[in-house]
């Protein structure tokens, strides 16, 4: 650190004009650690804006989403996984018991007979069943890896997309099922009971907790 002094023959002079420089010396440093400390804690705590939440403990089910603008990139991917299975994951309305499909935009994705990924977006206004209603979420940037046994499907849309727009307190469902032999699409993914821990549910589950997307 510098230091400066008056030197004079005046000895009243010279403590007072010495005194006033240690001040403002005193001053400079301060301020200069006070910017440093806010440049400093701006870049620490600068967000990502990437979330991730595992909604099926029982096969690793894990979903990761940003939201960005007016869209947000989504992920899911869960293990055990090969390429005669899907997964699956539904936006549904606010979170209500017992809903399960009733009212979800469902995208899935699987491995094709030609060894690439599909995803497709569909939508079930039922509670059980193949979802025959008619889709109006669109998906767009999809990407799809089946690797060491793990599935992972990623996609974007439109927040305000769908039949559900996204929302803090919205419901989300997901599922895992075979393909059909023949057809090479999903199938029924079969029943899992109630359990709110999710560690038994393997094939589907609509009692992930309300989401809060932001």
């Amino acid at each position: 650190m510098y230091h400066f002094q008056i030197v004079s023959n005046n000895g009243a002079l010279r403590s007072i004009l010495n005194h006033c420089i240690s001040i403002m010396w005193a001053s400079v440093v301060l301020g200069c650690a006070a910017v440093t400390s806010v440049v400093r804690a701006a870049h620490v705590t600068q967000p990502s804006g990437k979330k991730s939440e595992i909604i099926g403990p029982a096969l690793n089910f894990t979903l990761e989403w940003e939201i960005n603008g007016p869209s947000m990139d989504c992920c899911f991917s869960a293990e055990n996984q090969d390429a005669q299975h899907y997964i699956a994951i539904g936006f549904s309305g606010p979170k209500v018991p017992s809903q399960g499909m009733t009212n979800s935009d469902i995208v899935w994705a699987f491995s094709s007979s030609t060894g690439t990924g599909t995803l497709q977006s569909v939508y079930s206004n039922t509670s059980a069943g193949q979802p025959i209603g008619t889709p109006t979420l669109k998906i767009s940037s999809t990407s799809f890896e089946l690797k060491d046994g793990t599935m992972t499907a990623c996609f974007s849309r439109l927040l305000k997309d769908g039949h559900n727009p996204i929302a803090n307190g919205q419901a989300v469902i997901w599922a895992n099922g075979p393909l059909d032999s023949t057809t090479g699409m999903p199938t029924y993914h079969g029943a899992d009971a109630h359990d709110p821990t999710g560690k038994t549910q393997t094939h589907r589950s609509d009692e992930v907790p309300a989401m809060q997307w932001s």
